[in-house]
């Protein structure tokens, strides 16, 4: 088990990174992300580019979108490298979207045209929630 670091040297680590990035050793510290402002941001941004293009661009940059952010897969079916928890999150709504699918698929082969949030979210949403 690793000691803990004394104030004098959490001090020194400080001045240090400090002097660093002074120098252009170290990058600036980058300021925190205001995830409510994104995400309106965003949402704003992605139904007004929405709006502007045919469903089969739009449904390509999404799909490219998402291959860019995903892991890399090999043939084998093993990731590589680490896996990000924004990966994750990013997996999850695309899982979401498999078994939705799936969910469709599965009560429209029943004859079964409407159904309600909750049957959804009882059928595959909380699962993939809770991963």
């Amino acid at each position: 088990m690793k000691k803990k670091l004394t104030q004098k040297e959490k001090k020194f680590r400080q001045e240090l990174k400090k002097k660093w990035q002074e120098d252009g050793v170290l990058p600036p510290d980058k300021p925190r992300l205001n995830r409510k402002k994104f995400a309106a941001e965003t949402i704003c941004d992605f139904k007004e580019l929405l709006s502007k293009n045919d469903i089969y661009t739009n449904h390509f940059n999404i799909v490219q979108s998402i291959y860019t952010f995903i892991p890399f897969v090999a043939d084998n079916g093993k990731c590589k490298g680490s896996i990000t928890a924004e990966q994750i999150g990013l997996l999850k709504v695309m899982k979401l979207t498999i078994e939705r699918i799936k969910f469709i698929d599965a009560k429209r082969e029943a004859g079964i045209t409407s159904w309600s949030i909750g049957e959804e979210y009882e059928a595959y949403v909380r699962k993939i929630i809770n991963l």
